[in-house]
């Protein structure tokens, strides 16, 4: 049991954070996760309740969860299990600390005495930023301190790093058959509408620069999941969930063409965990999309299981005519309008064989996502909702 090992997981409270932290306090990892607040109990909230058997009790008062007395004031830590109970149930320590990627300060305290540190944290727009370098320098600078810290720590083995099928799939010249070999080529992009494909890419090769510039001072694995789903574990908004939402809100009354390479956001958090330790993950990225589906697929799968409990579900495919007309005032629709009718696919093998990780099924996918968003408040629930649970 690796319960001497300590993991930073940097931007915890995000969406596929949150299952990463949470599968390794089920594996008995120590884990130290960074936040921007420690006083945002919106999104602190849900990761001490990932330490699910803890005994301890809260230092001040907030509901259904713990934190450790004693602490310093810029972090606080939690016990999934009191000390007698820990060597049995495996559940690992959760220390939840204050650093910010825009800002230096915090990052070699929270690194120092780490094992293994996976960085997750980078802003995602949920529409055309008014000033790509808010998406892009947070993304490169951030990295590029997180490394450095690691690199001072001199305790970090390997570090995970979270990029995105964005840092590959951006090339005029190519629009389908990805593997790891393939770079998106930022000089073709569009600074602005593009930011955050050119925030990942620049963030990734920044990464494995820094690795060979400096000698090698850790090993460096790579995540590059497609467009990702799956269930929410936290309470916060974040950009993955607008797309479904949109779907279950009846806000989206047409579809564009368009075609997403989805991944299961519990098999990116197992291939982030399994990176970090595969001798044979070190060095090189993997891609992970579980299935290449349309719009209109993922509505049709909404409409089957939602329509008998009072959810309206468009499943009307409009021309392209009509979302470049919508883009001049939805900057939601902007964002779509380059991936347009492409049918983009990858090479997974590495997740397969390297990380022996099964995708999950696209139906479990979408439909574990619709109900954690209804369930979670995010879409209302109607008077014959039935909970999955209650099936």
């Amino acid at each position: 049991m690796p319960s001497t090992t300590t993991v930073l997981v940097t931007g915890a409270s995000g969406y596929i954070a949150c299952h990463i932290v949470k599968l390794l306090l089920e594996k008995g990892y120590n884990v130290r996760g960074t936040v921007r607040n420690l006083n945002d109990s919106r999104k602190c909230d849900p990761l001490y309740n990932l330490a699910k058997d803890s005994t301890v009790k809260p230092k001040f008062s907030l509901p259904n969860f713990g934190r450790a007395e004693g602490d310093a004031e810029n972090s606080m830590s939690i016990d999934s299990a009191d000390q007698a109970n820990n060597s049995t149930t495996g559940w690992g320590k959760l220390t939840l600390v204050e650093a910010d990627l825009t800002k230096a300060d915090g990052w070699n305290e929270a690194v120092q005495g780490c094992q293994y540190v996976i960085h997750t944290a980078s802003p995602f727009p949920a529409d055309v930023p008014k000033n790509p370098d808010d998406v892009i320098q947070p993304a490169l600078d951030g990295t590029l301190t997180v490394l450095r810290a690691c690199k001072d720590a001199q305790s970090v083995k390997r570090v995970v790093l979270t990029s995105s099928l964005a840092a590959i799939m951006g090339q005029a010249e190519k629009s389908t058959d990805y593997d790891e070999n393939d770079w998106t080529n930022i000089d073709s992009l569009d600074r602005t509408s593009d930011a955050y494909m050119i925030s990942k890419t620049l963030a990734e090769k920044a990464a494995w620069k820094f690795v060979e510039d400096e000698k090698n001072p850790f090993e460096l694995a790579v995540i590059n999941p497609g467009f990702v789903m799956g269930p929410l574990l936290q309470n916060a908004y974040c950009t993955s969930l607008e797309f479904l939402k949109r779907l279950m809100n009846f806000e989206a009354p047409i579809l564009p063409r368009i075609n997403l390479p989805v991944a299961d956001v519990r098999d990116v958090a197992e291939a982030h965990v399994k990176a970090m330790t595969c001798l044979e993950a070190a060095g090189h990225r993997h891609l992970i999309a579980t299935s290449t589906v349309t719009l209109l697929e993922v509505a049709t799968i909404l409409k089957q299981e939602f329509r008998p409990q009072g959810y309206r579900i468009s499943t009307i495919v409009a021309p392209y005519c009509v979302f470049w007309l919508a883009s001049f005032w939805d900057k939601s629709v902007k964002l779509l309008l380059p991936y347009y009718d492409k049918f983009p696919t990858c090479d997974n093998s590495r997740i397969k064989k390297t990380l022996g990780i099964e995708p999950t099924k696209m139906e479990d996918t979408i439909l574990d996502m619709a109900y954690s968003l209804i369930d979670r408040g995010f879409v209302k629930k109607t008077s014959k909702y039935v909970p999955k649970n209650a099936q």
